[in-house]
């Protein structure tokens, strides 16, 4: 009896040791990983991209802008396609800023959704400068229901995470743009439906006409950074504004805070994370209000299937 339990005291020692060496070896792995991939005074940046395949083989993350009335494409980026560049076709686009940028030409890509077969001959209005490559404008995502579709929407639009400093993007390229109609602390309110913008922002002279209080110390104000890599500092911050889509009080009441922006294109516009992360373009679609007519010219047209797709993991 006593060499069984000897025996079983020592298997319980072996126990508890290695319990102890595991729990070292993951204190270890901790604080490794933190030290080696979280920096100091950065934080995870989330962003929500339309991963793409343009002329049948270049991989690149699109932005789904909701804004932008038309599909953009940097420069540079163009020219790392080989594209042609027809310069006779310019074109004034408004910002979020509320500066005018002018166009430099425009092109025709191969374009199709990373995750589908289909390809279509995509117009892109060249931009010398913006803060993303790629932009896919309003016509296209609404015609191929990109955003409006939950199935489209959960093949086609991935949320990318990265330990980075944030960018607070306010893409707005366009002088109009969807509005839902909702509730804002209980009265009735427009708000644009910008996925392309980073943060929720309400415009400043708005936040004082409702008497909303602002929080105006430094660490309440953001660097805004607009399609064309100008900036702007926000003036604060309101916190814990009440939200919601529709105004019959049927839905769901979202407490936010909200940036405050000085001369903002719209009173009030709700950010990307926001719209996807309720599905609010298909699971509130009846509270969007688009009376918007699209231009002829921002057309697209499926011409192909590529053969790569089946290859593509």
């Amino acid at each position: 009896m006593a060499e069984v339990i000897g025996v079983i005291g020592a298997v319980a020692n072996l126990i508890q040791t290695a319990s102890l060496a595991h729990q070292t070896l993951r204190e270890s792995i901790e604080s490794f990983t933190s030290k080696r991939f979280v920096t100091p005074g950065r934080r995870l940046s989330e962003n929500y991209v339309i991963p793409s395949v343009l002329e049948y083989r270049d991989n690149a993350d699109a932005i789904g802008d909701y804004c932008a009335k038309k599909n953009y494409m940097t420069k540079s980026y163009a020219d790392h396609l080989g594209l042609a560049i027809d310069q006779t076709h310019v074109e004034s686009v408004l910002t979020g800023s509320g500066k005018k940028i002018q166009t430099v030409g425009s092109t025709t890509a191969r374009y199709r959704f990373k995750h589908d077969p289909g390809v279509f001959a995509l117009r892109f209005e060249i931009l010398s400068d913006c803060v993303h490559d790629l932009i896919l404008g309003k016509p296209f995502l609404k015609a191929t229901e990109t955003f409006s579709s939950a199935a489209n929407r959960a093949r086609r639009v991935v949320r990318r995470i990265a330990s980075k400093v944030t960018q607070h993007h306010a893409l707005f390229l366009g002088d109009s743009a969807p509005r839902f109609s909702g509730t804002l602390n209980g009265q009735s309110q427009e708000a644009l439906a910008d996925s392309g913008c980073k943060v929720l922002l309400i415009d400043e002279d708005y936040a004082k006409q409702l008497g909303l209080p602002i929080l105006r110390r430094n660490e309440y104000r953001v660097k805004l950074i607009f399609a064309d890599n100008s900036i702007a500092m926000s003036s604060g911050i309101v916190k814990g504004l009440r939200w919601t889509f529709g105004i019959n009080g049927d839905e769901q009441e979202h407490f936010l805070d909200f940036h405050v922006l000085k001369n903002a294109p719209a009173p009030v516009i709700l950010s990307e994370k926001l719209l996807f992360d309720t599905e609010a373009f298909s699971r509130y679609a009846c509270y969007l209000e688009d009376a918007d007519e699209e231009d002829d010219d921002a057309y697209f047209l499926a011409i192909d299937i590529d053969i790569n797709y089946r290859h593509e993991g």
